[in-house]
Parts: C-alpha cells; structure tokens; sequence
C-alpha cells in the first residue's frame, strides 16, 4: 500500500475488512494495511472511524472488532503522539462497548493466556495476535524514517 495514494475507499475497505470477520480471520495484508494507515496515513481516520461506527445496521460485535484493533495499534510509539491521542478520544467515546460481564469462555482463554487483554477488554474471544508478527516489521524506526514523513520517532520529546 503507498501512504500518498490512499484514499477513503480504500481505508473504508480495509475498515470492512476488520469488522467484518472475527480477529484471527482478518487477513494479514489488510491489517498490515489498516496498521500503516493508522500510523502513519494522512487522512483524517477520526472522521472515518467516526462515520463508520454510526453507521446503522452495524453490530455493536462488529464496533467491538474495529476498536479494539485500533486500541491495539495506537499503543506502538511509531505514531504522533497528537494522532494517538485523538484516537484514544475515539476509543473513549465508544467505550461503553466494552463488555462489563465478558463470556466464560473469554474468561477462561484471559486466564491462560491465550487472549490479549485489550481483546479481553472489548469482550471478544479472539485477538489478533498471530497477524501482528507480519505487522510488525512496519512499526520500526527503520520502515518510519524510510516514509520520509514525521513519525513518532521523529517527535523530539
């Protein structure tokens, strides 16, 4: 995916693409894509994520999924620290998502350690931790400084 020529559609796709399946289904390369959008894309992904979620029709399981991917990536010091911080305002908004009973079985798999705590959290019973070993690589400084664009390893601070 090139950052300069995405557009809304494309990250609308990937944004389907997410909500649409359970967490170890989303496919690597759309997560891969999702994830370099959400670190380092211009467009303005609060007012997407923003008209997305409202959307009628949508399930709040479906909400959930985007969220918590989000919520996962906005954790990685790759991005501004400005754009984090407006997603973490997302995240706020749509927190009385987050499930206060979760599943016995979400229990259970927390409990061995088979769910990450941000799935957990939004009451989901599959996270997207096998994806994320592919994602990674494009969370470096290496691949940020190769953008040529400010970063959050590029923030002085």
């Amino acid at each position: 995916m090139n950052l300069d020529q995405q557009d809304e559609e494309s990250v609308l796709q990937l944004i389907n693409a997410i909500c649409s399946r359970s967490p170890r289904q989303v496919p690597e390369d759309a997560l891969a894509d999702f994830a370099k959008q959400v670190w380092y894309g211009e467009l303005d992904l609060v007012a997407l994520l923003g008209e997305h979620l409202v959307r009628s029709g949508m399930a709040d399981e479906q909400r959930r999924r985007l969220l918590y991917v989000v919520d996962r990536l906005t954790c990685y010091p790759c991005m501004l620290r400005s754009k984090a911080g407006q997603l973490r305002e997302v995240l706020k908004e749509w927190a009385e998502l987050k499930l206060a009973q979760p599943t016995p079985y979400a229990v259970e798999l927390a409990a061995r350690h088979m769910l990450d705590k941000k799935a957990f959290e939004w009451g989901l019973e599959e996270d997207i931790t096998p994806q994320m070993k592919s994602v990674l690589q494009f969370q470096t400084r290496h691949y940020a400084a190769s953008l040529g664009k400010a970063t959050g390893y590029s923030e002085k601070g």
